[in-house]
C-alpha cells in the first residue's frame, strides 16, 4: 500500500468529470467508448479507487516510438491525461491494417493501450509511486497487470527488467499487447518483424503490387505443396499412434472426464501425424520483441481452447464447403482433429461474442 495517497485538487477533479460529461453526450465516439469501459475497468480492476475519469485524447503521444502515453499534468494545465496515437483507430499506422472489417479490432487494440496508461495512473494517484527507476514498469506496474491479467486470463508479466527467475516472460512495457491471443485483435494488428504474419493482412500488402493472376502463376510456378511427416513402423497398425503432443489428447481426455464421459482416444496414423503438424505449425507462430521471440499460442492457451471446446461441445455449429456438418452427440477426438481448424475457430467466435456483451451492457454499440 502506498505511504501517502496523492491529494488532488477538487477543481480537477470537476473538470475530469465535466470532461467525461461532455464526452460521454457530444464527444469523439472512440473517446466515448473508451470513456465507458474506463468506468468498467475502475470497478472491475482498481476497486473504484479513482475519483473521475481521466482527460482520454486521440493525440500524438511525447515520442513517435509509443503508442500512448500517460501524463501527470495535461497539456494545458489539467491534471492527469491519457494520449492514444490516433493512427491506431484511423488504420494509417504501419502496425495497423486499415478498412471497415479490422475497424472493431482497431478499437481493441486501442482499449488495451488505454488500459495499459490506466496502470500508470493508478500508480500516480492511488499507490503513489511511478516507478522512475523502471520508467513507470517496475514491480508495482507488473504486479498490478498480472492481477488484471488473471482475470482476464493472460500469461504472466515481468518487470521491463530482464533478470531473475522471470526473465524469460513477457515485459510488462508492453503488456496487455503481448500476451493477448493471436486472434484478439481480429487480424487487425500487424507485429514489427512478425513471422509469419496474419495472412490476410500479408495478402492484402501482396496484392497492393501485384495482381491476383500473378501471386497465383508465382505460387504454381513454386510447386507450393504440403508435406507430412510419417510415423515409422506404423503403416497399418491398429494402436493409437505416439504423439509429440500427447498434451493434447490428455486434456481432451480429462475434459471429458470432468463431465462423465469415458472417450474413446484411437487416432489413425494420419490423423495423429496431421495433429502434430498442426500443433507445430500453431505453437512456432509468434513474434519478435527486440530480440526475444514469443509465440502467439501456447501449450495452455491451446489447452484452456480445447477445455472450452468440450464444456460447450453440444453447442458446437462447423460448417464445411457452405454445408452445415452433423455434429456426434459426445466429444469425439477423431471428429475434432479432422475438423479442428473449423472447432477451434469456432470457440475463439464465441470468446469474441463474449467480449461483445461486455461491450454492449456498457452500452459500446456505436460507431468507433
Amino acid at each position: 500500500m502506498p505511504s501517502e495517497i496523492k491529494e488532488i485538487r477538487t477543481a480537477d477533479i470537476n473538470h475530469r468529470k465535466q470532461y467525461e460529461q461532455f464526452v460521454l453526450k457530444d464527444g469523439n465516439p472512440t473517446v466515448s467508448k473508451l470513456i465507458h469501459l474506463w468506468n468498467y475497468w475502475n470497478k472491475e480492476f482498481f476497486d473504484n479507487s479513482f475519483k473521475a475519469p481521466p482527460i482520454i485524447l486521440l493525440a500524438e503521444p511525447s515520442r513517435p516510438s509509443v503508442l500512448g502515453d500517460y501524463s501527470v499534468i495535461g497539456a494545458y494545465g489539467n491534471r492527469a491525461q491519457i494520449r492514444i496515437r490516433p493512427s491506431l483507430m484511423s488504420g494509417k499506422h504501419p502496425h495497423m491494417l486499415p478498412g471497415e472489417e479490422y475497424k472493431k479490432g482497431r478499437f481493441l487494440f486501442v482499449a488495451d493501450v488505454a488500459l495499459h496508461e490506466t496502470i500508470h495512473l493508478w500508480q500516480d494517484e492511488v499507490m503513489n509511486d511511478l516507478e522512475p527507476a523502471y520508467h513507470g514498469h517496475g514491480t508495482l506496474f507488473r504486479d498490478k497487470c498480472n492481477e488484471i491479467g488473471e482475470k482476464l486470463g493472460l500469461s504472466p508479466v515481468r518487470t521491463c527488467k530482464k533478470r531473475g527467475k522471470d526473465a524469460e516472460l513477457p515485459s510488462c512495457s508492453h503488456f496487455p499487447h503481448n500476451v493477448r491471443p493471436a486472434d484478439y485483435y481480429q487480424g487487425a494488428y500487424v507485429r514489427e518483424r512478425d513471422e509469419p504474419r496474419p495472412l490476410r493482412g500479408r495478402l492484402e500488402r501482396l496484392l497492393k503490387d501485384f495482381s491476383q493472376d500473378q501471386v497465383v502463376r508465382e505460387l504454381r510456378s513454386m510447386g507450393v505443396v504440403r508435406t507430412r511427416h510419417v510415423y515409422g513402423g506404423q503403416e497399418g497398425a491398429k494402436a493409437t499412434p505416439l504423439l509429440k503432443h500427447e498434451w493434447f489428447v490428455e486434456t481432451f481426455e480429462s475434459a471429458c472426464l470432468a463431465r462423465g464421459i469415458n472417450p474413446d482416444l484411437t487416432l489413425s496414423p494420419s490423423l495423429a501425424d496431421s495433429l502434430d503438424t498442426w500443433l507445430d505449425e500453431k505453437l512456432t507462430r509468434g513474434s519478435y520483441f527486440g530480440a526475444k521471440f514469443y509465440a502467439h499460442e501456447k501449450e495452455s492457451s491451446v489447452s484452456e481452447k480445447l477445455s472450452e471446446i468440450v464444456a460447450q461441445w453440444e453447442f458446437v455449429e462447423i460448417s464445411v464447403f457452405g454445408q452445415k456438418m452433423e455434429v456426434p452427440a459426445i466429444p469425439d477426438l477423431g471428429f475434432l482433429v479432422l475438423h479442428r481448424e473449423q472447432i477451434f475457430s469456432w470457440i475463439s467466435e464465441q470468446r469474441m461474442r463474449k467480449t461483445e456483451a461486455i461491450m454492449d451492457r456498457l452500452q459500446l454499440g456505436g460507431q468507433c
